[in-house]
């Protein structure tokens, strides 16, 4: 049997090699810098963190319904959703309206409200079309190609002067020009444009989108006819409303002297300013359409001295009896 080494010699081997890993490690330990983290980086570290949990909890479902859609998954459900338009009801009675002294048959309008609304918004680019038309604007246009356009602009890029005036059918009548009004079948019905194409001292035609051409008698038109009614008329060259009179010469004024001049309405000069003279020649145009003579140049003596310079050339409510 071999001889074993003594215990104390163990002991002493076992307590060198404790020593040389204490000696390995205390080196290895000295040759790593520590790094110190400060702790407001990890706060930092901490609030983004908590950030992208936070993101990851709330658009989750979010994420998923943009997925849904773009596999396809909601398409169904998108196609029987209504229109997102919010009407009235009260605008649309669920009675059928028709045109005075007509029998049922005529366009109505949809249960739907959004529908409907659309429905009056085609009727009054319709009437619009209709007036510009019958100035020569827009011949070959038609409602289709129009979809979508706002009224009001087509009516400022053809030019015309525009402007709404009280319903007076008598003061309509010396006008003379053809305009669009607001038209309800009863005091509780849904309003829609027309165009006013003659007037008589018996009766009235009217150009209705929703039904065609329509007769009424002057008693009627109160009972259907609601706000202002629209009129269009022609600009003259330099001529422009409100006049503001100012001390020496003005080119506006010079333009309507001129204007009155070739009219045969003023005999004086032309000067330039608001004078005697031009005063006396507005009063003429004034008394001969049956305004109210003031001698102020305004909006209907704008019309009038229009309606006398195109003649033929503009339409008249007199055309369509």
């Amino acid at each position: 049997m071999p001889e074993q080494p003594p215990a104390h010699s163990l002991t002493v081997v076992r307590k060198c090699a404790i020593f040389a890993s204490f000696i390995m490690a205390t080196a290895t330990d000295q040759e790593r810098p520590k790094v110190r983290v400060p702790p407001s980086w990890i706060a930092l570290v901490a609030l983004v963190g908590a950030g992208v949990l936070g993101a990851v909890y709330w658009l989750g479902p979010t994420w998923m319904q943009v997925n849904e859609s773009l596999d396809g998954a909601v398409h169904e459900r998108a196609v029987v959703e209504e229109p997102s338009v919010t009407v009235p009801e009260a605008m649309f009675p669920a009675r059928r309206s028709v045109a005075p002294g007509q029998a049922p048959g005529t366009r109505e309008l949809s249960a739907n409200p959004a529908v409907a609304m659309a429905q009056l918004k085609d009727a009054r680019l319709t009437a619009t079309l209709s007036l510009l038309q019958m100035w020569g604007f827009l011949r070959s246009a038609t409602v289709e190609k129009l979809a979508g356009r706002d009224p009001a602009r087509l009516i400022t890029q053809s030019g015309l002067q525009s402007a709404r005036l009280p319903v007076d059918w008598d003061l309509l009548a010396r006008l003379d020009y053809p305009c669009l009004l607001d038209w309800k079948e009863t005091a509780d019905d849904f309003r829609h444009a027309v165009v006013l194409v003659g007037l008589s001292a018996m009766e009235a035609v009217i150009l209705d989108p929703l039904v065609g051409r329509r007769v009424v008698s002057r008693p009627d038109l109160l009972q259907h006819v609601d706000g202002d009614a629209l009129i269009l008329w022609k600009g003259l060259p330099g001529i422009r409303v409100p006049l503001r009179v100012r001390k020496g010469k003005d080119s506006v004024v010079a333009a309507l002297q001129q204007s009155l001049q070739a009219q045969g309405l003023m005999g004086g000069p032309v000067t330039g300013t608001y004078d005697s003279h031009t005063r006396a020649a507005v009063i003429r145009l004034q008394s001969e359409y049956g305004l109210k003579a003031t001698g102020v140049f305004g909006v209907r003596s704008y019309m009038v001295l229009s309606k006398r310079v195109l003649g033929a050339k503009a339409p008249s409510l007199k055309s369509s009896l």
